[in-house]
């Protein structure tokens, strides 16, 4: 039986307890270098995520430091997404929000959307990777919304990325 399927065979409450409100890990993502981190609620990422979580609980450095580092393949803007999924289990898309139609400088939006793009799609591959078959669908959804939106798929971004 592979590891994917001994973790989807746990039966599992709907949300985190928070047994442990104080228990706090922290993610870390890099950008040109730089360390950017990311705080979140040890329940959360323990609960979504089971390689997280063997990561966090386990004898690895990561369980001692309760710090996890994200290679440089994942920018910060993915890992701020995935926070936003660990807490409301929804993203933050900003071209599925209206307001962004006011902008008026369209090189501005248009970069926007494209780094916003790369980020659903490393999200999606981080996911994966994590064993988060939730969070994949709903990338996948927002991919679709945005499709829907614009009558075009964000392909070249996409295909760039992989």
């Amino acid at each position: 039986m592979s590891s994917s399927n001994i973790f989807r065979n746990v039966q599992r409450d709907e949300s985190p307890d928070f047994t442990e409100p104080n228990a706090m890990v922290t993610l870390i993502a890099f950008d040109n270098g730089n360390e950017v981190r990311f705080t979140v609620h040890k329940a959360n990422v323990w609960f979504y995520s089971p390689i997280l979580n063997a990561a966090l609980t386990g004898l690895f450095v990561e369980g001692q430091t309760q710090t996890y580092k994200f290679s440089e393949d994942f920018h910060p803007q993915t890992i701020k997404l995935l926070c936003q999924w660990l807490y409301k289990q929804e993203l933050s898309i900003k071209q599925l929000k209206k307001d962004w139609a006011n902008v008026k400088d369209p090189l501005y939006v248009m970069e926007a959307y494209k780094k916003e793009d790369m980020a659903l799609a490393e999200l999606w591959v981080l996911a994966d990777k994590l064993l988060m078959p939730q969070l994949k669908n709903k990338v996948v959804d927002y991919i679709r919304d945005i499709a829907l939106e614009y009558t075009a798929l964000p392909l070249n971004t996409i295909c760039q990325y992989v």
